[in-house]
């Protein structure tokens, strides 16, 4: 089959070549060994696009081919009469295609044919929003033939805007499908002088898209403009509440697992539980989880390196416990122990760094297969938290090990000493004892510091009794 074909070529906007800028040769539309009336379009990224201006329809098929040409034909019928400002996209194949309808003049897309004396306030806001998001997304897809407008640009920059003053007000409780950086970084782009004076910038109408797709998206599954202050809180409470997990993956440590938490352990994992959840939150955009996961995954890695580096200190000074001669039985067991555990600690902690700096920088559906997997291996996250902590509890271990092998080497004049020795060994016991005293004071404080303390305890029985007998002395008084 043949057809028409225009004699164009790879044209320019302009037909007169007053300079050289005026005769370069724009390779974003074309027209030869097209149909007549038919303009292939170029993508920023490289695929191409079909429009006819006179039937208003666009093809994302190669109209180039003769099957393809002669079955979009009744399609042009249905399209000729469409209102200005409107355009229609085939989505398919053309002979099972259905259209999408562009409505250029209220910057909205839908699946229905449009009705002429529709307008903005005939929709309801989810109805708004999901049809904004529809054009936004239909531009990004087809960005070369359509011109920036000025309103587009402008509620682009408001609403990067209104996301930068939620990460400045809310911080991490943010549900902003942009993080703070990316605000900064967008909004610096869009202030480059000359963003939006040229007609042929499509990239920078495909950003714009971009950004809008993004922010309409988010205001749809907001339910932006539909409820009271309140109630909207209480949405987002809800949202943030479901993003931490499914209801069948297990976030709250078991019996079984608290009593190895608070014991054996010392309550290290729950610190790395809390963490992990953290870091696994979906709020809305994979880019966004992306980046915290890179950023928890760093901060692990820094935290295993200083373990590594405190057990190896403390493994040589094991080896040099160990080295003392005549020491006794039972602080050679304890110094071996301490050994094991400083071994282990290193051990465990070097192949968690392994595994975890060469996937720092991984593609997202490697990032949510790490957290499927914590979240519903046979402990949940909670298991998996204990075993991350590993590296830390060992240390702890392998310390505690090597206190007491010190504290038994100290204590062994005490069993068949002179009367001098005895003393000497109480008095460097007791010197022990202080420090110790004080070591567990401070590193009491410095784990509760940064929690919510409340009046129960001593000092709060302390203060209630005070009260108590300042009221007598009064009645009495």
């Amino acid at each position: 089959m043949s057809f028409p074909a225009n004699t164009e070529s790879w044209t320019s906007r302009s037909t007169v070549a007053g300079s050289f800028d005026d005769a370069y040769i724009s390779t974003t539309l074309k027209m030869e060994g097209l149909p007549k009336g038919w303009t292939m379009y170029v993508h920023p990224h490289g695929w191409v696009y079909f429009r006819n201006e006179e039937y208003k329809l666009v093809l994302n098929e190669d109209i180039r081919d003769p099957d393809t040409f002669a079955n979009v034909g009744k399609h042009c019928l249905e399209t000729s009469d469409l209102p200005d400002g409107v355009e229609a996209c085939l989505l398919g194949s053309v002979q099972s295609a259905f259209m999408i309808f562009i409505d250029h003049n209220q910057c909205t897309a839908d699946y229905r044919r449009p009705d002429t004396a529709s307008n903005l306030t005939d929709m309801t806001m989810p109805v708004l929003m999901r049809r904004r998001r529809l054009y936004w997304n239909y531009i990004l897809q087809h960005p070369v033939h359509i011109t920036i407008r000025t309103r587009a640009f402008t509620e682009a920059v408001d609403a990067l805007r209104s996301f930068y003053l939620d990460h400045l007000m809310n911080g991490p409780r943010s549900l902003s499908p942009f993080s703070k950086e990316e605000c900064s970084e967008l909004l610096r782009i869009l202030d480059t002088p000359g963003f939006t004076a040229s007609e042929n910038a499509t990239a920078a109408t495909a950003l714009l898209a971009w950004i809008l797709t993004a922010v309409y998206g988010w205001r749809k599954s907001d339910r932006y403009g539909s409820m009271t202050y309140l109630r909207l809180q209480n949405h987002r409470d809800a949202q943030m509440r479901s993003s931490v997990g499914t209801p069948t993956a297990q976030i709250s440590p078991g019996l079984v697992l608290k009593l190895l938490y608070n014991g054996p352990c010392f309550g290290i994992p729950h610190s790395y539980l809390a963490d992990l959840k953290k870091a696994s939150e979906f709020r809305g955009r994979l880019a966004g989880l992306r980046d915290t996961f890179e950023a928890y995954t760093e901060q692990l890695t820094r935290e295993y390196s200083n373990f590594i580096l405190v057990s190896t200190v403390l493994l040589s000074a094991t080896m040099g416990l160990l080295a003392v001669p005549g020491i006794g039985q039972a602080g050679n067991v304890f110094a071996l122990v301490s050994v094991y555990t400083s071994l282990g600690s290193i051990s465990v902690g070097a192949f968690l760094i392994w595994r975890h700096q060469r996937n720092i920088h991984v593609p997202s559906s490697h990032t949510f297969a790490y957290i499927h997997n914590a979240r519903n291996n046979t402990m949940g996250l909670p298991g998996h938290a204990l075993l991350l902590s590993l590296p830390p509890v060992l240390l702890v271990w392998s310390l505690f090990a090597f206190t007491v092998g010190v504290g038994a080497y100290t204590l062994q004049p005490i069993t068949g000493g002179s009367s001098i020795d005895v003393a000497s060994a109480w008095i460097v016991f007791g010197a022990f004892v202080i420090i110790l005293i004080c070591v567990l004071a401070g590193l009491y404080t410095f784990s509760i510091i940064w929690k919510w303390q409340t009046t129960n305890g001593i000092s709060g029985l302390t203060r209630v009794l005070r009260r108590s007998a300042r009221r007598i002395v009064r009645e009495n008084v």
